[in-house]
């Protein structure tokens, strides 16, 4: 990610020299956050959803209507997913000639699950002005983007620890987790309404209308001897790889709130 950091610097560098003799260079920066509780299988917890990004923009307008850029993304998040199966061991209550307690079943079950990453991306846009009144616009942006995020983690929340000594478990919420490479390709068009504040800045709440994502997941858990933590297994495989989703994404990345300054103009 060191490269989106030397781009976003030298965009940032190129536009402040270069818009000193055109004023239609403008720098924008806008992020959103929100948060939620779920209450999941634990005693007295709770899974907790949450959303941060910040996107900062450097752009070009050409004329009233028209004008073109290119943007980062920092996204940080935490969601809910569907319930992950786990399999776990039950032990003999006798031990073996050897003095250990062999597996005498599995048992099945679902366990309340999550996924986290923080994200960064880059990515560039097209934009169209449509003028409302003195002092209010709208601006649409035709973007593409391509997000990476290399510590993200699978959560599991299991509401019991499996005791390999005894048939019964020991009551008390823990969590696993199983590291993932996340990356995102997005297309889409979004909307803001903007008001322009003084002569130099403007503020905005813009929102994802559309949005084509394709999210491709990578196990990124060390090769392991035994896969298994304290005698269970969970199944992870069915979320990696690669899943397609289209549609609002006001839902996912939440109302941005932004300021444009157009030292410029």
């Amino acid at each position: 990610m060191r490269y989106l950091y030397l781009i976003l610097i030298f965009s940032f560098t190129t536009a402040l020299s270069y818009g000193q003799n055109n004023p239609g260079i403008w720098l924008e920066v806008d992020g959103s956050y929100w948060q939620t509780d779920n209450r999941s299988s634990n005693f007295n917890s709770f899974t907790r959803e949450r959303s941060g990004s910040l996107r900062p923009m450097i752009g070009y307008k050409w004329n009233d209507r028209w004008g073109l850029g290119v943007m980062g993304n920092f996204l940080s998040y935490r969601e809910k997913i569907d319930p992950i199966s786990g399999s776990y061991a039950i032990y003999s209550n006798e031990p073996d000639e050897n003095g250990n307690y062999p597996v005498i079943a599995y048992n099945e079950k679902l366990e309340e699950s999550a996924i986290s990453n923080e994200l960064k991306g880059f990515g560039i846009f097209l934009r169209r002005y449509v003028k409302l009144g003195k002092k209010t616009s709208l601006n649409f942006n035709l973007y593409g983007i391509r997000e990476k995020g290399k510590n993200g983690s699978i959560q599991v929340y299991p509401d019991y620890y499996p005791c390999a000594l005894c048939l019964s478990v020991i009551p008390g919420p823990y969590s696993v987790s199983n590291p993932i490479i996340e990356t995102n390709w997005k297309f889409g068009i979004d909307a803001a309404f903007a008001y322009q504040a003084t002569s130099w800045m403007a503020v905005e709440l813009r929102a994802n209308l559309m949005e084509f994502r394709r999210r491709v997941i990578q196990d990124n858990a060390p090769p392991l001897l035994d896969p298994g933590f304290g005698g269970t297994y969970y199944d992870f495989f069915p979320l990696m790889g690669s899943t397609e989703d289209f549609g609002s994404a006001v839902k996912r990345d939440g109302i941005r709130l932004g300021l444009v300054f157009q030292p410029f103009w």
